[in-house]
């Protein structure tokens, strides 16, 4: 049986994005929340065609969340979110406005980043920190992977084990949402909980920024349990966004070295921020409301540079022709300015 696990360890460290099932620790440190926390005010869910990712508003109408799901706006999936506006649940219409070509993206390069424009304002917006730096935050996410009890771990460990040696020849080559498929599956015949498809309760946890990623020096490890859905959660720190959960593990459940991986926002700040100065600056589509938030991004929209050259604006971004234009231009001025590496 050790040796099994040991195989499936194996298979399953491979980073991927927060999309398949997911890494948990030793302890699933997760509870349920509420958007309406004052601590995670700010924080959307995104519905992305059938997909879910998580994400924040960074101003008033502008979301920040993963690369790996505006691509997914990008390919023509009707995006939207939900999110607290201060005293009820409210969903909004989203638009592409930044994200990296496809062809330059990586997991592991650090440019999982992207932003949305929001039809309606949001009360709650949070600042992007220029520092990422070791150290506690509070992340919260919509993952797919529901909470899971301490005693739940050493039956699950062993169940998955025992389907990947019966299923191996059917899913080495397709990866481990295969193998999910398969625990789903004899979970259901045993009348025990689905682990998977709890994508409407929205799950938060104290977690830890252990140190720098090893392969990238555009991000770092965490300690935060991470599921699909759970892409683009903003780690929280003094109210401000310091990093973006990315990608995890597959059900490892506590297995040394097996943490889920954020992007440094260090590494986009000057970027995200110059676009919000010319977003909301010349924006006249949107009403203003006023922010009853303390943590929000004033003070942020000078001194700063460009956006990197390769982040490119959606097609499907503007409302009006001028709109269009003056995006153009900006991207002329981006592509003129700046190379990202």
């Amino acid at each position: 049986m050790t040796k099994i696990f040991v195989i499936l360890l194996s298979l399953y460290t491979t980073n991927v994005f927060a999309g398949y099932g997911g890494y948990i620790g030793a302890n699933d440190n997760r509870s349920y929340g509420s958007l309406s926390d004052p601590d995670y005010q700010g924080v959307v869910k995104l519905y992305i065609g059938k997909s879910r990712c998580t994400g924040g508003f960074i101003s008033k109408n502008l979301v920040l969340t993963n690369d790996h799901c505006v691509l997914k706006c990008v390919q023509g999936n009707q995006c939207t979110a939900e999110f607290w506006n201060g005293s009820a649940y409210e969903k909004s219409n989203l638009k592409v406005a930044a994200y990296y070509k496809e062809d330059d993206f990586e997991v592991l390069n650090g440019k999982d980043w992207g932003i949305l424009v929001s039809d309606k304002d949001s009360n709650f917006y949070r600042p992007i920190s220029q520092n990422t730096t070791p150290g506690q935050v509070l992340r919260g996410g919509f993952g797919t992977l529901r909470i899971i009890e301490d005693s739940e771990i050493p039956f699950l460990r062993e169940l998955y084990a025992k389907t990947w040696k019966e299923v191996q020849s059917e899913c080495g080559n397709k990866g481990p949402e295969c193998v999910n498929r398969h625990v789903e599956e004899k979970l259901k015949r045993m009348g025990k909980k689905p682990l998977l498809g709890d994508t409407n309760n929205f799950k938060i946890q104290t977690c830890n920024i252990l140190g720098p990623h090893p392969k990238s020096d555009r991000m770092v490890k965490t300690d935060c349990d991470s599921a699909g859905g759970d892409s683009g959660a903003p780690l929280l720190r003094s109210g401000q966004i310091v990093a973006l959960n990315n990608s995890g593990q597959q059900f490892i459940f506590g297995e040394a070295d097996a943490n889920a991986n954020a992007v440094k926002t260090e590494n986009f700040y000057k970027y995200a921020q110059k676009y919000i100065a010319k977003h909301v600056n010349s924006s006249s589509a949107h009403s203003s409301q006023p922010n009853n938030n303390n943590n929000t991004n004033q003070g942020t929209n000078s001194g700063v540079n460009s956006m990197p050259g390769n982040l490119q604006p959606s097609t499907n971004q503007p409302n009006s022709d001028d709109e269009q234009q003056r995006i153009e231009q900006i991207l002329q001025q981006r592509l003129q300015e700046f190379d990202c590496d």
